[in-house]
């Protein structure tokens, strides 16, 4: 069963980048809107994809680099950030 869980960059193993969560389908899809919204600092395109454990979804910007961890429960609060040297 589907746990909302995004643990690497395709999905899974077989690379599917679908999500069988039911939440969001046709019916409601034209009602969302954005919840929050949180900028990097990179003005360049994101080229990884996001990874969603628990209640952290991790970002890392192209170079330099950086890693961010966000608080999905405190509206994309970041918990910490890593600058690579």
């Amino acid at each position: 069963p589907e746990d909302g869980q995004w643990l690497m960059a395709a999905k899974n193993y077989a690379n599917t980048r679908f999500s069988g969560l039911d939440e969001i389908n046709a019916a409601n899809a034209a009602n969302l809107k954005v919840a929050w919204t949180f900028s990097t600092g990179v003005n360049r395109g994101q080229e990884a994809a996001p990874i969603i454990v628990g209640d952290t979804m991790y970002v890392v910007t192209p170079y330099p680099n950086i890693l961010y961890a966000l608080d999905l429960k405190n509206g994309g609060a970041a918990k910490w950030k890593y600058e690579p040297q």
